[in-house]
């Protein structure tokens, strides 16, 4: 599409991190076909190389559970390049922001020197907003703007829940198909839900919280290599740029990461994950303002209300495979064959059950960590 044409062209020499040589590319505006002639990468045999800048074997999407410790190396060096890609947009590495918007997509809004995502920016818009949302007129002004969002989230949240309870079960483990959890799970989120334009303010405070970005940060979109003789140091170098443009990218990791990656692995790592974003970010001169309190809280916020989507995209699979079909009869999990080597299915089925065990982890708490922010914020968030 456009912007991945666009970014190859334009963004692959200024990035800080690998992109594969594009040799040409164009597409057609009329139509929205492309062409895209980039450099091959040739995969290892192996998960670990025992040969610097050799490329790791490829992983697939939702089989986390294939590689070495369920890919947390990879994770590490992808939320690497990842910080690195923020830190430069904003010291304008990748290049001046007024040719930058010409080409993608929201770039103009972050650089208003007026920026403000309504969260409070000093103590004395925060007392406004404290005395203003005990009026009933601003309460209804809130409440209203999140009841669109309110009434999607109940929508995929049932659209999700009732594939995991009566159509396929069998591919779940049994303590999240629990029906007491299940029914609290609904009910959290749509909790969550009705604090969205307030979560999405909260996390966009800064202009930094806004930068050029990949839309689909998933671990199989880069490849990997150590970069020294011992093969202790992996670096990730990323690809699939479509959709390409300036965007809040919390979410976009947050959701992506919740989705994609094994349970296990981030009930264990996903602070650590986190963190390597951030320092990489502040290696390369990225502002103080994004601590890595405030990153790691909002990934928190993030997961929770992408949880009702990741449930929701399961009507995707159901118009190809509807609920009457015999494969939720027969297939009895979801590491089959008929499960596990289609894409598709093993994405969709991979990423409820991801984001059923987030919210299960006593570990993770996401949703504890949504209460305790409602609670330290509780002056300019109503209840």
């Amino acid at each position: 599409d456009e912007p991945e044409t666009m970014f190859n062209r334009l963004m692959s020499n200024s990035c800080p991190f690998r992109i594969p040589k594009t040799y040409f590319t164009d597409h057609c505006p009329a139509s929205t076909n492309f062409i895209h002639l980039c450099e091959w990468i040739e995969y290892s045999q192996e998960h670990e190389p025992k040969k610097a800048f050799q490329v790791c074997k490829a992983n697939l999407k939702c089989r986390d559970y294939d590689l070495p410790k369920m890919g947390v190396e990879r994770y590490l060096a992808f939320f690497r390049s990842l910080g690195r890609l923020v830190a430069k947009y904003w010291s304008g590495d990748l290049g001046p922001h007024i040719r930058l918007g010409q080409v993608f997509e929201n770039v103009w809004p972050s650089l208003d020197a007026g920026f403000s995502s309504g969260w409070p920016r000093n103590a004395e818009e925060r007392a406004f907003i404290a005395q203003a949302s005990k009026t009933p007129e601003y309460q209804q002004k809130v409440i209203k703007q999140g009841e669109m969002s309110l009434n999607l989230s109940i929508v995929q949240t049932t659209t999700g829940m009732d594939f995991v309870c009566n159509i396929a079960p069998q591919l779940f483990s049994k303590e999240v198909t629990d029906h007491k959890f299940v029914l609290r799970m609904m009910k959290e989120l749509a909790e969550v839900y009705q604090y969205g334009s307030e979560i999405d303010s909260y996390m966009t405070q800064y202009q930094e919280c806004f930068s050029l970005f990949h839309p689909n940060v998933q671990l199989d979109n880069a490849f990997y290599f150590y970069n020294d003789d011992n093969c202790t140091q992996m670096e990730a170098g990323v690809f699939d740029w479509g959709g390409a443009q300036c965007m809040a990218y919390v979410s976009s990791m947050a959701g992506n990461l919740q989705s994609g990656a094994e349970p296990a692995m981030l009930d264990e790592h996903e602070p650590e994950v986190v963190r390597a974003w951030v320092d990489a970010y502040h290696e390369e001169g990225g502002s103080e303002r994004l601590t890595f309190e405030y990153i790691y809280e909002c990934f928190k916020l993030a997961q929770c209300k992408a949880a009702s989507g990741s449930l929701g995209f399961i009507v995707n699979l159901l118009k190809d495979v509807p609920r009457n079909h015999e494969l939720w009869t027969t297939v009895k999990s979801r590491f089959e064959p008929d499960i596990e080597d289609n894409y598709i299915r093993r994405a969709l089925v991979g990423q409820i059950d991801h984001t059923l065990q987030a919210w299960y982890s006593k570990k993770r708490d996401n949703f504890g960590k949504f209460k305790k922010w409602c609670k330290d914020n509780s002056d300019v968030v109503f209840k």
